[in-house]
């Protein structure tokens, strides 16, 4: 491990850099990998800086993303922007992960916008004569669901939040995992749905649709009651 392995600097005060900040109440992550970002970048001259930011970025922000964020204490302002700008394209690409993960770079890039850090470190491949046209940087939305054929006329999260249920005038209720965006399962009815709403502990379904009437889905098998 280099911070160990590292001669540059005094392995005592190293020692005594990680026990401070067991004292100061820092989570593991922060207490792990916080003194080694210092330490590197320290013991580093300035044209070596450049290299260690882009090894430890590669390494740490695999684990942070798997795992759970660093603070901003942990983490310089450039490798924060790195981590946040990596996440939220793997959100919006988590359909195409999934079917086509190698479809990733030559499809997903060109989508990112402009100056995100995704697109900036990766270029768009040269071979490509025409680009679609893309927001300047990230915005509020994290992704769109699509399926419904006509308009969306109801949303309604389970109790639980891990389902995401909709309605539309396509006659269909689609059920959505939460956290993924991907389709769970559609119930289709005769008539078009107006509004959708979960029980209480979250097994039942309740949809009302133009006719006035009122239906009860049960939610893990889809089956009208």
């Amino acid at each position: 491990m280099p911070f160990i392995g590292d001669c540059r600097s005094d392995p005592v005060r190293r020692l005594q850099s990680v026990l401070d900040r067991k004292q100061m109440g820092l989570d593991k992550l922060q207490q792990t990998y916080q003194p080694i970002l210092e330490t590197l970048l320290e013991s580093s001259t300035y044209e070596e800086q450049e290299e260690v930011l882009q090894n430890f970025r590669n390494i740490v922000g695999t684990i942070v993303i798997l795992i759970e964020p660093l603070t901003a204490l942990a983490l310089n302002t450039e490798l924060k922007a790195t981590i946040y700008d990596a996440s939220r394209f793997v959100i919006a690409n988590c359909y195409i992960t999934d079917v086509a993960p190698l479809q990733l770079y030559s499809s997903c890039i060109i989508f990112s916008p402009q100056q995100s850090i995704a697109r900036t470190n990766f270029p768009v491949l040269s071979w490509l004569k025409r680009t679609p046209t893309v927001t300047y940087k990230r915005n509020a939305l994290l992704r769109t669901l699509e399926g419904h054929t006509g308009h969306v006329s109801s949303l309604t999260y389970s109790p639980d939040g891990k389902l995401l249920a909709s309605s539309a005038g396509d006659r269909t209720i689609k059920l959505w995992d939460a956290s993924s965006g991907q389709l769970q399962q559609t119930l289709k009815y005769s008539d078009q749905l107006t509004s959708v709403a979960f029980s209480p502990n979250g097994k039942l379904l309740a949809s009302g649709s133009q006719s006035g009437e009122i239906q009860l889905w049960c939610v893990a098998s889809g089956q009208l009651q």
